[in-house]
């Protein structure tokens, strides 16, 4: 017979069993939320490899922010210098610099101590540019938004001689033509950006680089990031930036950053870890060294436009993304935020490139932004290095067939008719439109840059028409020596002998 005292014992023995047991599950088992991370992480991991080897990436690192926590910061594959490319991995992050002069030209202004309203000259009483004003109406706001009517076709600053401080770069835009009025119509220019820290400089006393140092690289401990005004003295520190690689038939090359002058829009340093606090800031205002209405203007374009201050601000399918991109000819970065979701990724390429800019990277973007939150990437058919062994091949048979017609120089007409004269200069277009890409493509997106960047960003087109070029202008030359040495000039009639 069993008592009730005896009842309640195997009662109680039941109980203490079966929470031993429910502790033990807990503990050896991740929770839920634990497992799905590590299986996106798997993810990524594997896509972004992937990515890597269809796209010729030596080296990358990202760092994701989530709900304003980094999530995630890691580094994969190598640097130029053939060292681990890691979440601490220092590289020039370009044009991703313009925000951050942004804001702590703001921080002054929440001092009272700049006025986003007030000209230019308020500041900077030396600056001027080539009106009759001279840029009097030019406004703090204007420089920030790029609508102070400055741009690359009336001053193309990456092709002049370049200076080497803030001073020298206002001193130089005395030559600058504006293609519009001040605030009317949007225009990337750099040399904005450099204004605004040249005017940082002068309210604060300071140089630029020493105010994001103490007021931004500081507080927001950013141990791993500097600030340089020229690409010379970035590689004299003490730590200088990981060497890039160029991007070329489907490979990946190790070559020398071009450099010139950065100092306000292209030439801070930083990394993956670091980049995530910059960007963790950024969504959620803390530490508290901006007030939140700054914070929002920064990332809030005028009317009429996508740009706001060192951000583009778009909306794509319902959904905000705010975002900038940082291109040199040897390395690129990426940052996206979507302030809906909570959700942040800044990307650092150790490649550069015309070619992976335009296929490889966005793809990379947009698949490691769907894994992040917890969706699939779409699948992507193109790859650039399949795209550059066909431009090798393409370049291959051009070049057999421009040496082919070098080989029948001999056998061409010895007169000067008007066919031959066509003749030849049909060979000379190749290296004609390579000597024209600048002129060309400033045209189309009215950006000036050098020859020597335009260069090594799309090798796969330059050094194909290099090389095909050179031959043909060659065998144009000996055809042309040719009729020269039989001293020939009939006119019309000899129209239908061979070129």
């Amino acid at each position: 017979m069993i008592t009730k005292a005896h009842s309640n014992w195997r009662k109680t023995w039941f109980c203490c069993v079966a929470g031993a047991f429910l502790l033990l599950w807990s503990l050896f088992l991740p929770p839920v939320a634990d497992a799905v991370n590590a299986e996106q992480e798997t993810r990524l991991d594997q896509f972004l490899r992937q990515s890597m080897a269809t796209g010729a990436i030596p080296g990358m690192a990202l760092v994701i922010v989530k709900d304003g926590e980094i999530s995630r910061a890691k580094g994969y594959g190598v640097t130029g210098d053939g060292l681990p490319f890691t979440a601490d991995t220092p590289i020039l992050i370009a044009s991703l610099s313009k925000a951050m002069t942004a804001a702590v030209a703001l921080m002054l202004v929440a001092q009272d101590r700049i006025d986003l309203d007030a000209p230019v000259r308020r500041y900077l009483p030396e600056f001027r540019i080539a009106t009759p004003d001279g840029g009097a109406s030019i406004t703090v706001r204007h420089l920030l938004n790029q609508t102070s009517g400055l741009s690359d076709p009336g001053f193309p600053e990456m092709r002049l001689a370049q200076p080497g401080s803030l001073a020298e770069r206002v001193s130089s835009l005395q030559s600058a033509v504006p293609e519009d009025m001040p605030g009317e119509t949007f225009h990337y220019f750099n040399s904005n950006y450099a204004l605004v820290a040249r005017i940082v400089e002068a309210v604060s006393g300071k140089p630029f680089e020493v105010v994001l140092e103490d007021r931004l690289f500081g507080p927001l401990g950013m141990a791993g990031t500097k600030a340089v005004p020229t690409f010379a003295l970035a590689q004299k520190l003490n730590v200088p930036p990981a060497a890039g690689h160029v991007a070329a038939y489907g490979q990946a090359w190790r070559w020398h950053e071009p450099g010139g002058f950065l100092g306000g829009h292209g030439g801070v340093i930083s990394t993956a870890a670091d980049m995530g606090k910059w960007m963790r800031w950024q969504m959620t205002g803390q530490p508290d060294i901006l007030p939140p209405e700054l914070r929002t203007l920064m990332q809030t374009p005028p009317a009429g436009s996508s740009y706001a201050m060192g951000w583009f601000r778009q909306t794509v399918n319902g959904e905000t993304a705010i975002w900038h991109d940082g291109v040199f000819s040897t390395v690129f970065s990426d940052i996206v935020i979507k302030p809906e979701q909570g959700l942040g990724i800044v990307l650092l390429y150790g490649v550069g490139g015309a070619l992976p800019a335009a296929v490889t990277f966005p793809n990379i973007r947009a698949g490691a932004l769907a894994i992040a939150s917890g969706k699939s990437p779409e699948p992507s058919g193109v790859s650039s290095v399949a795209i550059g062994r066909w431009a090798g091949a393409v370049t291959l048979f051009l070049t057999s067939a421009a040496v082919m017609d070098l080989s029948n120089w001999r056998r061409a007409g010895t007169a000067l008719t008007w066919r031959a004269a066509a003749g030849q200069a049909a060979r000379l277009i190749p290296f004609i439109f390579l000597l024209s890409l600048p002129q060309i493509l400033q045209f189309a997106s009215g950006r000036a840059f050098s020859f020597e960047a335009i260069f090594f960003a799309m090798l796969d087109l330059t050094v194909g028409l290099a090389i095909v070029g050179a031959v043909l202008a060659l065998s144009a030359f000996c055809r042309l020596a040719l009729i020269a040495r039989h001293g020939r000039r009939p006119g019309l009639a000899d129209a239908g002998r061979r070129t």
